[in-house]
């Protein structure tokens, strides 16, 4: 774990498990590191308490339509120059240009 590496933190792997959930109301897939067990994790010289079943909040991924990406893009200046997609359109990337 990395931050068992890079800072000398004590988490242990095996006691979170992985949680990926779809916020519908934000367009968003929220990801959580769920402790299966109380316990006290240290980091950066401290002791960090979890209780069984609670959360660490790790990253949040936006989903965007093709039509919304390309109005957030207009509205920071840019265009979509051309986006590649899955067969379902679940998943794209999107190439952005400058707008003139």
């Amino acid at each position: 774990m990395r931050l068992n590496d890079e800072t000398g933190a004590t988490f242990n792997p095996n006691a979170f498990d992985y949680r990926a959930t779809w916020n519908a109301d934000l367009a968003r897939i929220d990801m959580h590191l769920i402790s299966t067990r109380a316990q006290v994790v240290h980091v950066g010289g401290q002791g960090i308490r979890f209780d069984a079943d609670e959360p660490i909040h790790v990253s949040a991924a936006r989903k965007y339509s093709a039509e919304s990406l390309a109005a957030l893009a207009r509205s920071a200046g840019w265009s979509v120059a051309t986006r590649h997609s899955d067969p379902d359109d679940r998943i794209s990337v999107a190439v952005l240009t400058p707008h003139d």
